[in-house]
């Protein structure tokens, strides 16, 4: 079960799938109303058509009521009435105002028995009672290393099309091989395939898309291919291709590659580099060492967040941040000044004077709630904001550390503040979250986060997670100087990756660049399946 985005322009039609099979309702519901928001800067030009399994479609007609998306669904019994397991009749879909539905994915030719003969049935069904079904074909591997791809389609859609209406249907070319691989079909072959296919419909002008390990370095290639329109790609990727996070001269496509935030901080007393950088020079040196080993945003911090640090006065933050943003903004050296700054503070004070100066992200470990007018000053701001969770203060957090459901709080906190900062005019493309690792929990539980990050995946938000030589590995390898603790980090910055972190908050930053290089190139394939 999965979600499908279908975006549909003149000739051009994106769908999207998500891996995902919601527990309750709510969860369906808080899913739909985070998506919807990320879609408000879609061209007009285009029809949006979120397709749900069957479980979710009386929440998604609800959610969806009065907005630009369209409902639709995911498969259709052929027959009008009875009890089916994983299906609904035509007239259940009408009753729920849907418009398209999918029929024939390849996945489920492969792996639960679908014929060609249901397929057909079910495409007379969706017609029959006025919806536009989306027909999926494709070949396994093992058709195609055998060179029977043309022959498969072929006779796939000979039986597939017995008796439909070709002015009411799209297509989509879906290999069977390339679905959730990293594979992907070659531009020009899936350019030559699909147009072998329009050329043995009665309808040319039948839509037809590609799918399979469509991603966002792909997309446009693929979407300019005179016979293919559209592509067929994960829903997270949809955000991207419509919404991506622009900063300077940085464009984040999550999932694509993980993303390194190096740690400058510029206080005498953090954890790890407490008087290290706190002067000026020092501070620039460091910065520009980052940006040679590959860093993709600097987080600058004028305030200790190590634990039982006491809170220091605004001026003495501001007098600590400040001139590091001008001074790095006003370098001769391009790479730098180009570079993506965030401030780590949790005073709109200093984010609003930190921005004006040049700073591009607000990074605050209070997910927002220690200064009531935090969110309402970034929208104004208009940067992206990373929302941590924190219990406490960082004086007395590690004294809160009692649970009853550790990952479902995690859930439930992040939410609770995305919410509350959409209503507060926060684009959804801006909000960042962190899971707080190191701040109000203790050894055991930092590591069942790391086990259970994938969790937090569904609040379609990027991931920063932040362990670099924290307590916790200490802990581990018996190592009381954190600045030894740079290839325990490598082994959380790894398991991070693994389960769906999008940027990883580190001191250490060449190595861990090489970290996550090779690391994405094992794990993203992967998580291209979900």
């Amino acid at each position: 079960m999965f979600l499908r985005l279908i975006v549909l322009t003149v000739r051009k039609v994106i769908i999207a799938g998500n891996w995902k099979m919601f527990k309750t309702q709510t969860e369906a519901q808080e899913f739909l109303q985070g998506f919807t928001s990320h879609l408000d800067d879609t061209p007009e030009d285009r029809e949006v058509v979120l397709c749900v399994p069957f479980t979710t479609l009386g929440v998604m007609s609800t959610s969806l009521h009065g907005s630009r998306i369209l409902p639709g669904a995911q498969n259709i019994h052929w027959e009008d009435s009875g009890a089916y397991t994983g299906e609904i009749s035509g007239p259940m879909l009408l009753e729920f105002g849907i418009r398209y539905v999918v029929v024939g994915h390849s996945e489920r030719r492969q792996y639960f028995g679908e014929t060609d003969e249901t397929v057909n049935l079910r495409l007379k069904a969706a017609q029959r009672h006025g919806l536009t079904p989306i027909l999926c074909v494709g070949e396994t591997k093992q058709q195609r290393d055998a060179g029977d791809t043309e022959q498969v389609i072929f006779s796939q859609l000979e039986k597939d099309l017995i008796g439909v209406d070709q002015n009411n249907l799209v297509i989509a070319y879906e290999p069977i091989w390339a679905i959730g691989t990293g594979d992907t079909c070659e531009t020009k072959e899936a350019n030559r395939v699909i147009g072998l296919i329009r050329s043995k419909l009665v309808n040319s002008n039948v839509t037809i898309q590609y799918g399979g390990s469509v991603k966002s370095d792909n997309i446009d290639e693929i979407m300019a291919q005179p016979e293919i329109d559209g592509a067929l790609v994960a829903h997270q990727k949809v955000m991207t291709f419509f919404n991506p996070l622009n900063i300077r001269e940085t464009s984040f496509e999550w999932g694509k590659r993980t993303y390194i935030m190096g740690v400058l901080n510029v206080t005498p007393d953090s954890f790890s580099d407490g008087g290290d950088f706190n002067t000026l020079e020092m501070a620039l040196y460091q910065a520009q060492q980052m940006v040679e080993a590959g860093v993709d945003i600097i987080d600058i911090g004028g305030q200790s967040t190590r634990p039982g640090a006491e809170i220091v006065s605004l001026e003495t933050e501001l007098n600590r941040v400040i001139p590091l943003i001008e001074t790095i903004r006003n370098s001769s050296d391009k790479l730098l000044t180009n570079i993506p700054i965030s401030v780590d503070t949790t005073h709109s004070q200093v984010a609003e004077v930190a921005v004006k100066t040049g700073a591009d992200i607000i990074n605050d470990i209070s997910g927002a709630t220690f200064d009531a007018k935090m969110l309402s000053m970034v929208a104004k701001l208009n940067v992206p904001i990373i929302l941590m969770h924190l219990r406490g203060t960082p004086k007395t957090m590690q004294t809160l550390t009692d649970y009853q459901d550790l990952i479902g709080e995690l859930e439930w906190f992040l939410q609770e503040r995305i919410k509350e900062a959409i209503a507060q005019k926060i684009k959804p493309q801006n909000i960042i979250i962190d899971p707080g690792i190191g701040f109000a929990k203790t050894f055991e539980q930092n590591l069942e986060i790391l086990r259970n990050l994938t969790k937090l995946r569904s609040l379609n938000c990027p991931i920063l997670v932040g362990t670099s030589r924290k307590s916790f590995i200490g802990h581990i390898l018996n190592q009381p100087d954190p600045k030894q603790r740079v290839w325990g980090t490598a082994a959380t910055c790894v398991a991070a990756i693994a389960n769906g972190a999008d940027i990883l908050r580190v001191h250490d930053v060449k190595e861990m660049v090489d970290v996550s290089r090779v690391a994405d190139a094992i794990y993203r394939v992967i998580l291209e399946k979900d």
